[in-house]
């Protein structure tokens, strides 16, 4: 009786033993668990998601009333994968205070640098002599070789390009791997890049967020604001009457199309098929709408001629950056008064403003005709074809106006045709 009552005592004590080690190891694992969630939900929300505290739209879907984009809380959710570099959910780099420049130091100690400054548009708007000549300024340090890198549009979503094979983000941080070398010894030294079709919407169908989507939950500027909070944004704007000329023949040289029609022979279909558009979208569902092209002979028409519907691109990028982020600089002040204008590029930008002397000496104001050819020589439009684009950018032109409260656009009104005919004389 003693033996079974010491018996069943030790098997109590072991069974109790074993329950209490269960219950630890029970509750250990949702302990686990549990940390696990809040930690799942706290890096995505504060890797995807905190860079929306700019966003300014409030509609739950995209409208033709607001041109609102659709928002979400979360745009890396659990399990989210994806085959490119999600640029909206990875981990991003610690920038390092004492650089004035975006940098911070690897793993294995090389600083590493990203762009202070981007010039996001508009082609054909004097873009080329600009990065040029702000190359030579020596506060800035070592511009990439290539004006267009066109990462964040193309090249990192984009498996293969007609602007080249796909790139990842370490790639495009070795693109500034020289500006790198000069930033660490000259901490005052900015680097930037020129990519002037990163104002274009039409990309965003690229985007993994947006995949399977009829519109955008993210566009580039966002991607863009993510990964560089604080970045500077140059805009270039130009008489779109002109501009639409200066791209057309452009284009026919870059692809060598001596037979494409006259620049007036598409014209009218073309601004036919986007009125119609516009009639039944708005002007912001068209701007999105890659399919507006199909039909035409000559697609990239319809893409120029929208590209110089000026306000509605730039609304959109300053409700994701702040309005003092942005320079805009009218393409008629930079190539009548160049001097005056680069010291206001050099003033936003924060560096070392020239005189006169010490621009003409690093050839900054040397005048340069870049992109000339047989097919840069202008024929005029006939005055029915100039009135008409005229008329159909002049209220775009006036909202331009009244966003930006600036005159500029003034310059860009219908004149005299006699007048108009001397320009190309």
């Amino acid at each position: 009786m003693v033996i079974l009552t010491r018996m069943t005592a030790n098997n109590w004590s072991m069974v109790c033993h074993s329950y209490f080690t269960f219950t630890t190891i029970l509750g250990i694992v949702f302990l686990a668990a549990l940390f696990q969630i809040i930690y799942t939900a706290i890096h995505s929300r504060f890797f995807a998601t905190s860079f929306y505290e700019a966003e300014s739209f409030n509609s739950a879907q995209w409208s033709k009333a607001n041109n609102s984009l659709i928002q979400t809380d979360n745009l890396c959710p659990q399990g989210y994968s994806t085959s490119t570099e999600d640029l909206l959910c990875m981990i991003l780099p610690q920038f390092e205070k004492q650089y004035k420049n975006p940098c911070w130091h690897s793993s294995t100690g090389k600083l590493m640098c990203l762009p202070y400054f981007i010039q996001i548009g508009v082609t054909k708007c004097g873009t080329s002599d600009m990065f040029d000549s702000l190359k030579r300024h020596p506060d800035v340090a070592h511009l990439p070789a290539v004006k267009e890198i066109n990462f964040f549009n193309i090249r990192h979503y984009y498996k293969n390009s007609h602007d080249g094979p796909y790139q990842t983000f370490q790639q495009y941080v070795n693109k500034f791997r020289r500006a790198a070398k000069y930033i660490q010894e000259q901490r005052h030294s900015i680097t930037g890049e020129f990519s002037v079709r990163y104002i274009e919407m039409n990309w965003w169908k690229l985007l993994p967020q947006n995949r399977g989507r009829p519109t955008p939950i993210a566009i580039i500027a966002d991607t863009i604001k993510r990964i560089l909070p604080n970045v500077k944004l140059l805009i270039s704007l130009r008489d779109p009457v002109e501009r639409s000329q200066s791209f057309y023949y452009y284009t026919k040289r870059k692809w060598k199309k001596e037979d494409v029609e006259p620049f007036e022979t598409f014209l009218y279909p073309t601004i036919s098929k986007i009125r119609e558009c516009i009639k039944e979208k708005s002007e912001f569902g068209c701007i999105m709408e890659n399919e507006l092209k199909e039909g035409l002979r000559w697609r990239v028409s319809v893409t120029f001629l929208l590209e110089a519907l000026y306000v509605y691109y730039i609304k959109r990028w300053m409700s994701v950056f702040q309005r003092d982020q942005f320079l805009v600089i009218p393409f008629e002040e930079y190539r009548d008064n160049k001097f005056e204008t680069m010291n206001r590029i050099f003033s936003f930008l924060e560096i070392r403003q020239m005189n006169r002397t010490e621009m003409v000496k690093r050839n900054i104001l040397k005048k340069r005709i870049i992109n000339k050819g047989p097919s840069s020589i202008y024929i005029p439009l006939r005055e029915k074809a100039r009135d008409m684009l005229y008329d159909f950018y002049e209220p775009y032109n006036k909202m331009l106006y009244d966003y930006l409260n600036d005159t500029f656009t003034y310059r860009w009104r219908k004149e005299p045709y006699e007048s108009y005919k001397l320009k190309y004389t």
